[in-house]
């Protein structure tokens, strides 16, 4: 990911955005750092995924703490699952 926080040329990484998001079709709000949410926009198009539906699997895997700190363990855990694991950067076929 560092690479790709790299990448996005921002000048401010600790910039904080808010979006709503849709668990399970409970609607709530998220925020997030700035390459966070290119991270997880990322990961929806690998995936062919809404954002909804991302945010929602990684509720599933919520162990403990809120949603938006298992939202960041996902996003970790994608990357690095992907690039241990997979060659084409994807956890599904």
């Amino acid at each position: 990911m560092v690479s790709m926080i790299m990448a996005t040329g921002r000048a401010d990484l600790r910039e904080v955005l808010s979006r709503n998001v849709r668990i399970s079709g409970r609607r709530t709000s998220v925020r997030l750092e700035a390459p966070m949410w290119d991270a997880l926009d990322d990961i929806c198009d690998r995936e062919r995924k809404s954002v909804n539906e991302i945010s929602t699997l990684a509720a599933q895997t919520q162990r403990d703490g809120g949603f938006t700190s298992a939202l960041r363990v996902f996003i970790l855990n994608y990357y690095r699952a992907s690039e241990a694991n997979f060659g084409d950067g994807k956890l599904s076929n």
